[in-house]
């Protein structure tokens, strides 16, 4: 967990191939990608929360930010089973399960549009960054 101007970030692995909104993958692997990235983010929001505590305000607002660059060992592309977006909706959608795991940490009290905004969401395919999925809090515009 890093800290920045904004506030702390926290930053997740990136889903599963098989949480792609475009997947078609059968219905048991993804339910069980759906799971085991369910509780990988819950511990990680877990260790946020007991280290930060709750974002302030009624409201949140959640901004995330994907490093989604493919590593070359050699000449070779490393394929590790991630799903990388390429546009925003789909990268929102993918991440249903991280947002369900703020909601069951207690982060935030609801994800519907009273308990949460979305800010920005930028898909960042630098290929020195790590491939994860970076989420900061920002304060709710006036």
């Amino acid at each position: 967990m890093a800290v920045h101007a904004g506030g702390p970030l926290l930053m997740y692995s990136l889903p599963p191939a098989a949480l792609s909104p475009n997947g078609r993958s059968h219905w048991r692997v993804k339910a069980l990608a759906t799971k085991t990235y369910k509780e990988e983010c819950l511990l990680l929001s877990r260790l946020y929360l007991a280290k930060f505590g709750k974002p302030p305000g009624p409201v949140v607002v959640i901004n995330y930010t994907f490093y989604v660059a493919l590593f070359k060992r050699g000449s070779v592309m490393v394929r590790d089973g991630c799903y990388r977006p390429r546009d925003v909706d789909n990268a929102i959608a993918s991440i249903k399960a991280l947002q369900d795991s703020l909601v069951v940490s207690g982060m935030i009290d609801s994800d519907s549009a009273a308990h949460l905004q979305i800010g920005w969401v930028v898909i960042d395919r630098d290929t020195k960054a790590v491939p994860g999925v970076v989420v900061s809090f920002g304060p709710v515009a006036p």
